[in-house]
């Protein structure tokens, strides 16, 4: 299968950085959403991922080639969909053991290089049975956030409802 790719962004122009994981569909959910709340603002898209490797994989080091091709498949798809709509993009992934870390640095790179960029994720809204699975699955874009607003860089969270 052949990957469409598309122009490598522009470090002049508004760039809006997407936390991604190896789950594309959330990505591309935000990535709607930041269009139709900031129509033609953001022509360049950057994907940001961290690829968690376990301390286990000393012992099993094909787990680390796995992850990395989820991702990859992930990534893939996103860049696919914003050449279709002509949209600008590069990735970038870390590897490490917290994923926090890995993606504060990474992020901070990213930041510099493009400096007219704002940071996007998303957060899981799950029915109110289900707040404890929320609090457990969304505390890294909360914590990134956090971290990120101490360095000025900016982090906006858009919800996902799950029901």
């Amino acid at each position: 299968m052949t990957v469409a790719k598309s122009a490598p962004p522009d470090p002049k122009q508004a760039t809006a950085i997407f936390l991604t994981t190896d789950h594309w569909g959330p990505t591309i959910h935000t990535l709607l959403w930041v269009q139709r709340l900031f129509p033609g603002r953001f022509q360049n898209m950057v994907f940001v991922s961290a690829v968690q490797v376990e301390a286990s994989a000393i012992a099993a080091p094909e787990t680390v080639p796995q992850g990395k091709a989820r991702m990859e498949r992930s990534l893939d798809q996103l860049e696919a969909f914003c050449a279709r709509e002509g949209l600008r993009t590069a990735r970038f992934v870390a590897y490490g053991i917290d994923p926090v870390e890995s993606l504060e640095g990474l992020i901070k790179e990213v930041s510099a290089r493009f400096p007219d960029s704002v940071c996007f994720s998303n957060k899981l809204i799950l029915p109110a049975k289900r707040w404890f699975s929320e609090w457990l699955h969304n505390q890294t874009a909360l914590s990134l956030q956090r971290q990120l607003h101490f360095d000025g860089i900016p982090l906006v969270i858009f919800p996902i409802k799950l029901i």
